[in-house]
Formats: C-alpha cells, sequence, structure tokens
C-alpha cells in the first residue's frame, strides 16, 4: 500500500489588507480581504509518480499553497493538512529535516561563502557527516559544472550558477519532499536544461518527491508527472500530464506570427482555403496562426516565404499561462 505523501482536505487560506493611505481615508483605514486559496482539496502518494507541477497564472495561490505546505505560513481554514504523515505547523525538527524549499527569488545561501564553505554550514545545520556530503556533491557536480566554482564566493556567480549551487546545497540531506518555486525562471536555455535533468535524475536516484511551481512549458513537459491547475485560488484540475496536454492540445505547439509590408484581404483568404480550421488573427499587417502543430508549422511556414511582402515571422512555444488563463484545462480527471 503506497505511503501518503501530502493530503489535503477544505484548505482556504484570505489575507487581509488596508486601503492604501490617502487624504480621503487617513483616519479611517478600510480592511479589506483577498481570497488567495478556495477549499483545496487533493493527495499525493508515493507512487511511481514522482514530479508534481502546481501551475497557474499569476496571483492564482500556487506559491501560497507551497508556503503552506512546507509549514512556513498558516491557512485560514482547513479540516486536515498532513505532509510526510506531519502537521507541517508544529514546525518539528523531523519534518524540518525531511523537506527541503527552494525559492529561486529568495536564495539562502551565504553569497559572500564559497559552496565548499555553504557545504560546511549545511553539513553542520542538518548534523550530517562531511565526507557524506561531499560524496553527495560529487555525484552531481560535474553533471551542474559547478566544479571550477566551488572555492569562490557565491556572490561572484552569475544567476544560473546560483540556483543551480542552492539546488545542490538544499538537497544535501536527502529531502523525502522538495518544494520548488519557478526553479527556472530568469535562466537560458543551457542552465534550464541542466537543471531540468538534474531534478529528474535526483527523484528516480533518490525516490524524492518533487513540487514545483513553473510558468515554462518545457518544465511541465520534461519533468511533471502530474499537475495540479490553480485558477483564483480554486483547484481546477488534477491529473497526469499526458491527459493534461490532450486536454489542451498542447503537444509540441506553437503560435507564428507573421509581419508584412503590406497584408491583403485576398492573401489571407488564399491561405484559409489552404489551410483550413485554423484559429488565426489578423491585424493591419500582420497575421498570427495559434495552437499549430510541428508538422503544420514548417508547411505554413514555407507557404508564407514565398511572398514578396513578407518582412519577419516568429515561432513561440504555447505559454502555459495563455491556456490556464483559458478555460480549457477545468476539469478534473
Amino acid at each position: 500500500m503506497s505511503e501518503k505523501i501530502i493530503e489535503v482536505v477544505g484548505l482556504t487560506k484570505e489575507y487581509t489588507f488596508y486601503d492604501s493611505i490617502n487624504i480621503l481615508n487617513i483616519f479611517r483605514k478600510k480592511r479589506k480581504k483577498k481570497l488567495a486559496l478556495k477549499n483545496i482539496n487533493f493527495s499525493i502518494d508515493s507512487s511511481e509518480d514522482k514530479i508534481f507541477s502546481i501551475l497557474g497564472h499569476n496571483g492564482s495561490g500556487k506559491t501560497t499553497l507551497i508556503k503552506i505546505l512546507s509549514g512556513i505560513l498558516k491557512p485560514t481554514k482547513y479540516s486536515k493538512i498532513k505532509v510526510l504523515g506531519f502537521n507541517p505547523f508544529d514546525k518539528t525538527t523531523e519534518f524540518k529535516k525531511r523537506i527541503s524549499v527552494v525559492n529561486s527569488s529568495r536564495l539562502k545561501l551565504w553569497q559572500d561563502l564559497s559552496i565548499n564553505d555553504n557545504i560546511d554550514i549545511f553539513c553542520a545545520i542538518y548534523n550530517i557527516n562531511r565526507e557524506t556530503c561531499i560524496e553527495f556533491i560529487d555525484n552531481f557536480v560535474d553533471r551542474m559544472k559547478l566544479r571550477n566554482l566551488l572555492d569562490k564566493p557565491i556572490r561572484l556567480f552569475s544567476l544560473g550558477e546560483k540556483i543551480k549551487s542552492e539546488l545542490l546545497i538544499s538537497f544535501i540531506h536527502s529531502p523525502k519532499l522538495i518544494f520548488l518555486d519557478e526553479p527556472t525562471i530568469g535562466l537560458d536555455i543551457d542552465t534550464q536544461y541542466e537543471i531540468r535533468s538534474f531534478l529528474k535524475e535526483y527523484a528516480k536516484k533518490y525516490g524524492s518527491t518533487i513540487i514545483l511551481t513553473t510558468h515554462n512549458i518545457a518544465d511541465v513537459e520534461y519533468l511533471s508527472d502530474q499537475i495540479i491547475i490553480l485558477k483564483d485560488g480554486i483547484k481546477s484540475f488534477h491529473g497526469s500530464k499526458d491527459l493534461f496536454f490532450k486536454k489542451n492540445k498542447i503537444d509540441k505547439t506553437y503560435n507564428i506570427r507573421f509581419v508584412f509590408n503590406y497584408l491583403g484581404s485576398s492573401y489571407i483568404g488564399k491561405f484559409k482555403d489552404q489551410f483550413p480550421n485554423l484559429e488565426i488573427v489578423t491585424s493591419k499587417n500582420s497575421i498570427e496562426i495559434l495552437f499549430v502543430n510541428y508538422n503544420d508549422s514548417v508547411a505554413i511556414i514555407k507557404w508564407f516565404e514565398n511572398s514578396s511582402d513578407l518582412i519577419n515571422f516568429e515561432r513561440k512555444d504555447v505559454t502555459l499561462e495563455y491556456f490556464i488563463r483559458s478555460s480549457r484545462a477545468n476539469n478534473e480527471e
């Protein structure tokens, strides 16, 4: 029988805040409330699925949920919240030893110290033999391309190097459950790939469960086993990655935008005759084709390349943000 990693029943979080001060309310500040999470229910067990993505637009409650599950923030009300069998709000030492939280916008390493110095500190915090820590670091330091940086102050690192260092040391105590808040945000493609490969290998090797938030569809495609979507604080989807991609038609899906010196209605008509049943958006001198699979995108680009009025075109991966804002992912499995 599989072990319950997380059990959440009836979780609601409401923030209270006050109007900004101005001449009209300087003596009477009006208190307001914002609902961040509403009656959230879900569970995660220790099955073969190891990596879970929490998706949603900005302000949907993703970071709030991670903070509650890790014990950083208390909910307004709940019926049951168990994480690894613990009440996270008790913040017991045993619970904190079994989890790790990484927020890419709030790195916790000592910036004036080197990776090796930070290793010494975190080994002492978690009461781990230093040789054990070094053995763990050696397993991944080359994959993360940090070998030549071990003795340099972290403040001299690039953003990508800082985040890779943060991940490496945050996993040093072999946590059973890992929370990652947008681990690839602002990073170049190569660094994103290195981090995804590390996370995939780590979860497989150590059997840890990883819960991450992201706006990057590549994170979801490469890493996720299951997906939870929050819309305005409400859980709108919880299911497998394959089901999510099938519902949203985003398996290798692109939006393509073409810009012209001149774009006539007759030309658009010919395109529609050649490629019927596509979603398109036109403006004075541009046309954008939405939700195109790879093979169709190649054919469409070849068709438009024959136009002497074509100035430029751009093909982009369809972003998660668009699909989450649309109501396509609104049914649970």
